[in-house]
């Protein structure tokens, strides 16, 4: 497997006031974590160095001797050392005459995780994780389980995804909207070593905000209004198994820190409880925005992105693979007990020049609707050359004397109408929740409506 060079991004600087580095934002689709940190020089005379620190240790100082060598008076010629532990770096002070910084205090010996930062002299530096850019050899397979795509970039997926399911680590995946995020998450687990186990999905978004945290760590009976009875979160019932986090970047700030320490040391506490207990759960995340920017704007927690980023995928957008628009559409239509209906090459050209802004998902709702308004043994594609009204769908002339009663054709346009707000609604938005907010419906409502036309996302 090809490596490419990782990018280090900081923010532009228009002044002469040094910045600190505010994440670690890769241009790869496919990144992954090796062993141990690099560490990179955010501010002072060393502005832009790096070092990886894995197997030995390095020292930073004034001396040429050095590792890191700093030019620097208020450094001493030894002024202190790094260690890669398995998990964090080790810092220790080498009894300098100005001191080492942690956290705004001078510090002897100090445990950094991915995301700290340290001082010594006038120079600043944060340990980040020692994080490759990867470019995986395609797939032999256009399909790879539920997964379908004869383009380069998904094959190159399902390589990546083949990988990373026997490496028992984290991953997040990140892409648009619709274009199959947990499908992929799906693959992960089901061709990892926890496939016998649960697959649990928790979709952070859909959640209430007051219940969120009941939900993800379980609760103890009176902990609440309402908490009757004792109830286990969402990694006691994935035991052993793996826990699907869909929308991650929607998770609160204040509940970042609790989701930090069941990757860090594999233990929960549930609401209204003192102690923690021990979890065995894989985490896989996934989100349709940039964490990476999250990070920068102090949206999302550093540390916790970089633990949850050990792998990273990329799953392309559909207008992105332009060639995998036809073979999906066969596939949904050979999937859906209608081997009888044929796609037209006219109606398999418009797929193919469609942009797709819902991705994947809409082009699934597209096939179902067309196969419900079927006509003579061939699919029926409507909609995507221009706005999608009743009409479109009952606009066919009848012979004379056998035109439909009112109240019948009043019906059936009704029904048109609304698969096709639902099914536009949906491939805009990821969450029920979202989508009858956007759309001015009781939620409820939404999710029989939902379910009456086959769109409900499960």
């Amino acid at each position: 497997m090809a490596r490419r060079r990782t990018h280090y991004l900081t923010a532009v600087n228009t002044s002469n006031t040094p910045q600190t580095l505010t994440g670690l934002i890769d241009l790869a689709s496919f990144t992954v974590h090796e062993e141990g940190a690099l560490l990179v020089a955010v501010e002072g005379p060393a502005l832009g160095a790096t070092i990886v620190v894995n197997a030995s240790t390095i020292v930073l100082g004034s001396s040429s001797g050095c590792d890191l060598v700093l030019r620097d008076s208020r450094v001493s010629r030894r002024h202190a050392q790094l260690t890669w532990t398995g998990r964090c770096l080790q810092l220790n002070d080498l009894e300098s005459k100005n001191g080492t910084y942690h956290d705004g205090e001078r510090v002897d010996q100090a445990d950094l995780s991915f995301g700290a930062e340290f001082q010594l002299g006038t120079s600043v530096f944060k340990v980040v994780p020692n994080q490759q850019a990867l470019d995986p050899t395609p797939a032999a397979s256009p399909k790879f389980g539920a997964l379908v795509g004869a383009s380069g970039s998904m094959r190159k997926l399902f390589t990546m995804i083949e990988q990373v399911a026997s490496a028992d680590i984290p991953v997040l995946i990140e892409g648009e909207t619709g274009v199959g995020k947990e499908l992929v998450a799906e693959e992960i687990h089901r061709r990892s070593p926890r496939r016998d186990r649960p697959f649990v999905v928790f979709d952070c978004g859909a959640i209430p905000t007051e219940l969120i945290e009941s939900a993800l760590f379980g609760h103890v009976r009176g902990s609440f209004t309402g908490a009757a009875t004792d109830r286990p979160g969402i990694f006691d019932e994935a035991a052993g198994g793996t826990v699907f986090l869909d929308e991650i970047g929607e998770l609160r700030l204040d509940l970042q820190p609790t989701l930090l320490r069941v990757l860090d040391r594999g233990m929960v506490r549930r609401v209204g409880e003192t102690r923690f207990h021990d979890v065995d759960v894989r985490i896989v995340a996934a989100t349709h925005r940039s964490l990476g920017v999250m990070v920068g704007g102090g949206q999302f927690r550093e540390d916790l992105y970089y633990r949850l980023a050990v792998s990273r995928l990329t799953v392309p957008a559909l207008r992105d693979r332009a060639e995998d628009v036809e073979l999906l559409a066969r596939h949904f239509l050979q999937r859906s007990g209608r081997p009888d209906l044929t796609l037209r090459a006219d109606d398999a050209d418009r797929l193919t020049r469609h942009t797709w802004p819902g991705n994947v998902r809409e082009l699934r709702n597209t096939i179902d609707r067309g196969i419900a308004f079927s006509v003579n043994g061939a699919v029926r594609i409507d909609g995507l050359d221009r706005p999608t009204t009743p009409q479109n769908d009952t606009d066919t002339p009848e012979p004379p004397g056998e035109r439909k009663p009112f109240r019948e054709a009043k019906a059936e346009a009704t029904k048109a109408f609304e698969r096709d707000y639902l099914t536009s609604l949906m491939a805009e938005f990821d969450t029920v929740t979202a989508a009858a907010t956007a759309a001015g419906m009781d939620r409820k409502h939404l999710r029989v409506l939902l379910k009456r036309y086959g769109l409900h996302k499960p």
